[in-house]
Order: structure tokens, then C-alpha cells, then sequence
């Protein structure tokens, strides 16, 4: 991919971030790319499609995504006629990107999400309150408050029901 984008002269393109031009931000194959206008983005993608091409790379554009800002009105955009999906959020880098005045709210949600899915993996360990289970590596499991669990260890370093 660096040799794809040393290619590309998007010295006067993306978007203006206190002085300096902002076109796009990698990580290996994932790439986001920044433009002021629809005719902007439109000729960066197809810019990088044919970079891409000359080197024996493809865009997926099925996990190609476009999103638009208050200050641009959408439109469709295309790569090789192939129409973009236009989102209002996006999973990037494992994060969720939102546009807009409340941006972190669905990144919060799913990460609080994810934190009931991990913690309900460890179901068993907890299923009645008035109940201690034992395990062979976690001898006795107890509740101590609304959301802490310990387990008793005597001074040797073994557990104690």
C-alpha cells in the first residue's frame, strides 16, 4: 500500500486541519479518506482504484463505506460505476466512527455491549447469588458487593471455601 499511495498527489486534496491538508489515515489495508466535496472523494477513489490496479491490488468495495458531514449534501458516490453504500456509522479499527453531535454514544453502547457479552461467558461461575461454585482452579467464588467478586485464599495460597 506504500507504494500505491506514493503514487497518488493528494498534496492539494482532503480536508484543511489547521494548516495542513488531511487526504486520508492508514493503518495496513484500512484506509480512511477525507475530501471537502463529492467531486473530491469521487476522484481520490478512483485515483487510488487505479494505483491499486497498476500494483495487483483491488478495492473491496463491498466494505467500502461513505459518510457524509452537516456540511456536505449527499450524493451518490461511484468507483468504476460501482455505487458506494453511503452509512451513518462505521466500524473502524475496532471503534465505531459516528458523524455528527453524539458521535460517542453507539461507540459506548457496543462497548458495553461487548463488556456483557465477555462477562456473560463466565455465567456459570455466578449463577445463583446464594451459592458458592467450585471449580478446580477457582476453588470458591462469593459475592461481596453489587458488582465484586473475590476469591478466598488462606496464607498457604490455597482457597477456602
Amino acid at each position: 500500500m506504500e507504494d500505491v499511495f506514493k503514487t497518488l498527489d493528494w498534496t492539494a486534496r482532503g480536508v484543511n486541519v489547521n494548516g495542513e491538508r488531511i487526504s486520508h489515515l492508514r493503518f495496513a489495508d484500512d484506509i480512511v479518506i477525507f475530501a471537502e466535496t463529492l467531486e473530491e472523494l469521487s476522484g481520490m477513489l478512483n485515483d487510488l482504484g487505479g494505483s491499486s490496479r497498476r500494483v495487483g491490488l483491488g478495492m473491496n468495495l463491498d466494505k467500502t463505506k461513505v459518510m457524509f458531514n452537516k456540511h456536505v449534501v449527499p450524493g451518490p458516490i461511484s468507483v468504476d460505476g460501482i455505487p458506494l453504500e453511503v452509512v451513518q456509522d462505521y466500524v473502524y479499527l475496532g471503534q465505531t466512527i459516528q458523524l455528527g453531535r453524539h458521535n460517542f454514544e453507539r461507540e459506548a453502547d457496543r462497548r458495553i455491549r461487548l463488556g456483557w457479552a465477555a462477562f456473560g461467558r463466565f455465567r456459570r461461575l455466578y449463577v445463583d447469588d446464594s451459592t458458592m461454585l467450585e471449580d478446580e482452579n477457582l476453588r470458591a467464588l462469593r459475592p461481596t458487593g453489587d458488582d465484586v467478586w473475590c476469591r478466598d485464599v488462606d496464607t498457604d495460597g490455597k482457597a477456602s471455601p
